[in-house]
């Protein structure tokens, strides 16, 4: 396809006359460029399609059968548009004298200029402010409520509106109106077209936002001047008006997809959905079972059918059951709950009269409680399916590789809504996938900046292993990952693979209370720590007096090892090696110096006093293996990954020792404790652990 200097996009809905008068403008001002121009008729009812048809034989017409909304409509014309500059206009706008080709040469002397904005004028020539900040919370209220028409001179109004600048000059702006806005190919390839989520409203601030985050700046010029016959639909006829809640959908959108608290809430109170559903439960229960049963015993069986219904997935919402569907799982659950707390109290020695009023009682508890399952479950699910039909839960994600599998799997998720991704854009090195975001080391900054919850990486060819930086670097925010894999090694992460659209991939949850739980298990380590060293202190003055008695050397030896961040400590550790050898690397390979020395490295026992470099935030009792500097210099790039983690007295491979894991296994085992930290498992390797030393 010929690539041509200019095309001009206009969107037109029910305006015959005003696009008529814009087209004559617009031809009228492109005449000497290499241009063309294209109309979207959204399915006037005033035979706007015909007239541009019969009357702009030259133009290119697109009409559509419904009214797809204003994004849409940009997006069918970019899809068609040859111009290496795309100037989109409302139906509502006349172009002056010179005002396209003043856009044309502004667009070629500034090269960084990703969209640019003309100064827009009402039809009596009074500036129309064209060119905003993005909107915040207290502008949002100026702007959308009561409020602003009681402080119609409020500062932040002026502020945001722009009102006390000099609009005779050049200037950098957050955003400028959608009624006239001339894009640049590369940079629309780079960063996408509209949003098609926005029906109308909100959609330029949005792309203006979006060019802004990938690196392009957004211009206001004031050499081009454009009429806009401002209509303002949203602020007419009160609460009837349609234009009015449109436009409050739009806001939603917008805050819901870039908004900072929205971001921080989804992040962080993920984990509270599951409390959230036990409780609305939990009270509904009580509503019902109560009356069946006698206090104080009536809290219990309610209980006990929670808890039943965890075990039985009852909280793990499918999404596609029918009302059928969720009776039969309520009443199911119900009815072993029931069960279960009869044979609780039965083994208790409680009387069931003390629980029910009657034995007819548990009987008629059982469909009040179903049924208040049912209703739950059935109005969270209508109710999700409801926002996701408006496409207004959808998980931001980025989609870390640029491959053909990379863009199918965007392909897809874009496809079906009712999946619940928005996919933000792909991060990679490589070409072919818009909009790129950045490079895989920039990610962590990347997804916070375009406000991504997940994070899919798709592996390629240079292995799984290529990935494990960007991954350890995600698993330490407050983002889930999903890992599409090519190859069977979902063994590595853990065994929670899933189906995405055709792909499989393994599921890494987020750690929102990632802080927390780091703490947590630093106050474990502190705990066991000073216990141990209190209780085994006798046994530690024994064991170095005993060293130093044999060959008057000193008890303890410290080595060199790197930790975590790739920062060198001093490892202390019982010596086991002759006096005088060097404490070096060699150390720890060469033979004992005498048969306690012997002993105790076979017991491990010379380990005991790394309890110190626990207690100095050095190491932890659970964690991957502290490596010698010289190991460190010949690692490849993914084998960094470990230092995100303190070292460890024990691990994984250590408590799978008997295996004779090579190197790259090794590596493997720390980074899926890296991946898959949690205080159990520690207690699980801690446990091995201690049968292991006691086993000998």
């Amino acid at each position: 396809m010929r690539r041509m200097q200019l095309s001009i996009v206009i969107v037109n809905y029910d305006t015959s006359s005003m696009l008529r008068e814009s087209l004559g403008s617009v031809l009228r001002e492109s005449s000497g460029l290499d241009a063309e121009c294209i109309v979207v008729d959204n399915h006037s009812p005033d035979g706007s399609a015909r007239m541009v048809a019969t009357e702009f034989p030259g133009v290119q017409l697109i009409a559509n059968s419904v009214n797809v909304g204003f994004s849409t409509g940009v997006n069918q014309g970019l899809a068609r548009a040859r111009g290496e500059y795309v100037l989109v206009l409302n139906a509502d706008t006349l172009m002056l004298a010179g005002s396209i080709r003043a856009l044309v040469d502004f667009m070629d002397d500034h090269p960084d200029c990703g969209i640019a904005g003309p100064r827009l004028q009402y039809g009596d020539g009074r500036l129309q402010p064209s060119c905003r900040t993005f909107y915040s919370f207290k502008t949002l209220l100026l702007r959308r409520t009561a409020l602003g028409r009681l402080l119609p001179d409020h500062p932040e109004a002026r502020r945001h509106m722009m009102l006390d600048w000099n609009h005779g000059s050049v200037r950098k702006v957050d955003w400028v109106l959608g009624a006239a806005m001339m894009v640049r190919r590369r940079a629309l390839e780079h960063v996408g077209p509209m949003d098609e989520r926005y029906f109308l409203y909100l959609e330029d601030v949005d792309w203006c936002y979006r060019m802004k985050q990938a690196g392009w700046a957004v211009y206001f010029c004031p050499y081009s001047r454009v009429v806009h016959y401002y209509r303002q639909g949203s602020r007419d006829a009160g609460l009837f008006n349609p234009d009015l809640w449109i436009h409050l959908e739009s806001a939603v959108r917008y805050y819901d997809k870039w908004g900072e608290l929205a971001y921080l809430l989804k992040c962080y109170l993920a984990p509270m959905r599951l409390p959230a559903y036990v409780l609305l439960d939990a009270v509904l229960l009580v509503w019902a079972i109560w009356g069946w049963t006698d206090p104080p015993w009536s809290m219990a069986p309610i209980g006990i059918v929670l808890l039943t219904a965890g075990w039985l997935g009852h909280y793990r919402l499918r999404g596609g059951e029918g009302v059928a569907e969720l009776v039969w799982r309520a009443l199911m659950n119900v009815s072993l709950g029931l069960l279960a707390s009869g044979l609780f109290f039965w083994m208790t020695r409680v009387p069931l009269p003390h629980l029910f009023r009657s034995r007819l009682a548990l009987v008629q508890a059982l469909p009040s409680g179903a049924l208040t399952l049912a209703l739950t479950r059935w109005l969270v699910l209508k109710l999700r399916r409801w926002l996701t039909r408006r496409r207004l839960t959808l998980r931001r994600c980025v989609i870390v590789g640029t491959d053909q599998t990379a863009r199918q799997l965007a392909d897809a998720l874009s496809a079906d809504p009712s999946l619940g991704y928005d996919v933000a854009g792909f991060v990679g090195t490589g070409a072919g996938a818009a909009p790129l975001l950045g490079r895989p080391d920039e990610l962590p900054a990347l997804a916070g900046a375009v406000r991504a919850q997940e994070v899919l990486f798709v592996q390629g060819g240079a292995g799984i292993e290529a990935l494990m930086g960007p991954v350890v670097a995600c698993r330490r925010l407050p983002l889930d990952v999903k890992i599409v894999l090519s190859s069977p090694e979902a063994y590595l992460f853990s065994a929670n693979v899933v189906d995405l659209c055709d792909f499989t991939a393994v599921d890494l949850p987020g750690t929102p209370l990632d802080e927390l739980s780091r703490a947590l298990k630093r106050g474990f380590d502190l705990f066991v720590a000073v216990g141990a060293l209190l209780l085994l202190s006798p046994l530690l003055a024994a064991i170095a007096l005993a060293i130093r008695k044999a060959d008057g050397g000193p008890a303890l030896e410290e080595l060199e090892h790197i930790g975590a961040g790739e920062r060198p400590f001093r490892l202390l550790r019982f010596r086991t090696s002759p006096a005088g050898a060097s404490t070096s690397a060699a150390s720890e390979e060469s033979p004992a110096g005498t048969p306690f020395q012997a002993f105790l490295r076979r017991h491990k026992l010379d380990k005991l006093p790394e309890l110190f470099n626990v207690l100095t935030g050095e190491m932890s009792l659970v964690g991957p293996r502290p490596p010698l500097a010289e190991e460190v210099a010949g690692y490849r790039d993914w084998h960094h990954s470990r230092f995100v983690e303190r070292p460890g007295i024990t691990g994984l491979w250590q408590v799978e020792k008997l295996r004779k894991w090579r190197f790259d296994q090794m590596v493997r085992l720390d980074l899926y404790y890296v991946l898959n930290r949690s205080l159990a498992l520690d207690l699980q390797i801690l446990l091995k652990t201690l049968v292991m030393v006691l086993a000998g």
